[in-house]
């Protein structure tokens, strides 16, 4: 599988006929279809409508092998007909619903058209009450009215009523949040409150209002408080030093782009407890060429501080940067094997990340420390055969094959990985009304 994945991945123009070919034989399997229609789509070739019609009625009656067949035909079409509207419709309840969530995950990050995103969300509305496992389809859902541009959504109803909206549909998700079974939260209205709180002049009191409240729950308060950053820093990192349950979310946004006035944010989150807030505060300090504080006593953070060290040439860092490749916690280890393959004397290195490579350990369905391991070759060696072997070793690890790709000139997206997930909250249970 891997294989055929890379293959697809690295095809030129010249191979579009053939992996047309296989995108549409039905006695080839699912995988191979999709992995076909990944390189065509990279490709940026079309499939006919009449084609992709018989090919979903296909993927659709196939389901169980041929789910992420139907999603990734849905990216091909620019508009859904009724054609292919009622093929769609021949899915169960529960598939319906799981198609939803990767339409909805894919419209966000643009790699889905907004048109079919849009016609499969207004033909299909979903309860979160399940009868025996299966979700019940109970009404046809209109477009919400906080979906649209806050300029035209603010001529529409008004400052005043614009804003009890906004505060509803924030309070609301809060509410799920705390209480799942009292209260449901469509994402459309919620992502529709937080750009009139981004975009409105009018909302920027509202949007005080709420980042002051206790009763937030941390996930929105933290959403609220990343949207803020891009209004008033200053006023924002003061505001949030009150609040610890957020200062991991506040930490990471910052550490993307520190500033200057991020110092005493970043001073107060490296002290706390949260190794998560204390890793990327590091991150931040070091960023600013800040002097670093004492080493912190939790794994991750302290290997940060680490690297941060040796890059200004302490060599008792370096060594204790390299113990961390051999630590018992498996992100620890790919952590540590990431910061050391960034050193400029990374290729004194190698032998520890050739020993990374034969590193079996899981974690969140990927090898991390065989990821960071090959990454680090490839930086101080450019070791293209390490790559190989690292990609088929994890199975076909996505962030190797971006780098492959990059070395024979294919696009290629910068998949980094992290020691820390970052979940959206919204999916971790039903959302819809």
């Amino acid at each position: 599988m891997a294989a055929v994945e890379l293959g697809a991945a690295l095809a030129t123009p010249a191979l579009a006929p053939q992996l047309l070919q296989v995108a549409r034989d039905p006695v080839r399997r699912s995988w191979e279809r999709v992995a076909a229609l990944r390189g065509l789509r990279r490709l940026g070739i079309a499939i006919p409508a009449e084609d992709l019609c018989r090919m979903l009625e296909d993927a659709v009656a196939n389901w169980l092998e041929g789910e992420d067949e139907v999603f990734e035909l849905l990216r091909f079409a620019d508009s859904l007909d009724d054609t292919m509207l009622a093929v769609l419709d021949g899915c169960s309840a529960r598939r319906r619903y799981t198609l939803l969530g990767h339409c909805e995950a894919a419209e966000a990050t643009g790699t889905l058209p907004l048109a079919v995103y849009h016609a499969l969300w207004r033909r299909w509305a979903l309860d979160v009450g399940f009868a025996s496992g299966e979700p019940v389809i109970t009404y046809h859902r209109e477009p919400e009215p906080l979906a649209g541009d806050p300029a035209a959504l603010r001529d529409e109803f008004g400052v005043a009523r614009l804003l009890q909206l906004v505060h509803e549909a924030i309070a609301g998700a809060s509410l799920h949040l705390r209480c799942p079974l009292f209260e449901r939260v469509n994402p459309s209205r919620y992502d529709g409150a937080c750009a009139v709180l981004r975009e409105l002049p009018e909302a920027r009191c509202e949007l005080a209002r709420l980042l002051g409240s206790v009763a937030l729950a941390p996930p929105v308060h933290a959403d609220l408080a990343e949207l803020a950053l891009e209004i008033d820093r200053a006023a924002t990192l003061a505001h949030v030093a009150r609040f610890p349950s957020i200062w991991r979310r506040v930490a990471r946004a910052v550490a993307e782009s520190p500033r200057p006035e991020d110092r005493a944010f970043a001073e107060a989150a490296a002290r706390s407890d949260d190794p998560e807030a204390a890793y990327w505060a590091s991150a931040v300090i070091d960023q600013l060429g800040e002097p670093l504080g004492p080493l912190p006593v939790a794994e991750l953070p302290r290997v940060r501080a680490l690297w941060a060290r040796a890059r200004r040439g302490d060599r008792s860092a370096v060594a204790a940067l390299v113990d961390a490749t051999s630590a018992a916690d498996v992100v620890v280890r790919a952590d540590a094997m990431r910061w050391l393959g960034r050193l400029d004397d990374a290729r004194d290195h190698l032998a520890i990340f050739e020993r990374g490579l034969a590193d079996e350990e899981v974690c969140d369905g990927r090898r991390p420390v065989v990821e960071q391991a090959a990454l680090a070759l490839h930086r101080a060696a450019g070791a293209c055969t390490a790559l190989l072997h690292a990609y088929f070793a994890t199975g076909g690890a996505a962030v190797i094959l971006d780098l492959l790709c990059g070395h024979t000139g294919a696009a290629a997206s910068a998949r980094r990985w992290s020691p820390f997930s970052r979940e959206d909250w919204r999916w971790s249970a039903i959302w819809y009304e």
